[in-house]
């Protein structure tokens, strides 16, 4: 059961970056910027309960700044909250995440030459495709074929 789930987790955060990728790769085709992150940072989570790993809105205390009170959040969760609420507050206020003091955080432009800016223990444009390059290849087929069968419907 455990490693049913973590293999869910898995997939669903590699299709959630395909996606993202994806939607950004379409925006900047139309000539409008976009921004594509991917979110490393395992929270920390009570102690009833077990961690899911830096899953999907797993991001969101981070984004707003808003770390709960009764979990063990560290110096590192504290400046990631910091570093993205400013993200998304210069994004909200302009369209572009980056400001000053701020980790530079690349456009997304398209696969072959753009990468997400990693926010996780550290944040930096991420030094390798994540997820994988040949993760990102298997969705892209797998969405091409889907959509060759559904024209034939």
């Amino acid at each position: 059961d455990a490693q049913a789930l973590q293999s869910y987790l898995a997939s669903f955060s590699d299709e959630a970056a395909w996606h993202m990728r994806t939607f950004a790769a379409l925006q900047a085709k139309r000539g409008e910027k976009a921004f594509v992150y991917y979110f490393t940072r395992v929270p920390p989570s009570p102690p009833d309960r077990p961690s899911r790993g830096a899953t999907h809105v797993a991001e969101i205390p981070y984004m707003f700044n808003n770390l709960a009170a009764g979990l063990p959040w560290t110096e590192v969760d504290r400046q990631l909250a910091d570093t993205m609420s400013s993200y998304w507050v210069n994004f909200a206020r302009s369209g572009d995440p980056n400001g000053p003091g701020l980790p530079q955080w690349p456009a997304y432009r398209n696969a072959a030459t753009s990468k997400a800016q990693v926010l996780g223990d550290t944040v930096a444009t991420e030094a390798s495709t994540v997820p994988a390059a040949p993760t990102l290849r298997y969705f892209d087929s797998a969405y091409q074929q889907l959509l060759k069968g559904g024209a034939n419907q």
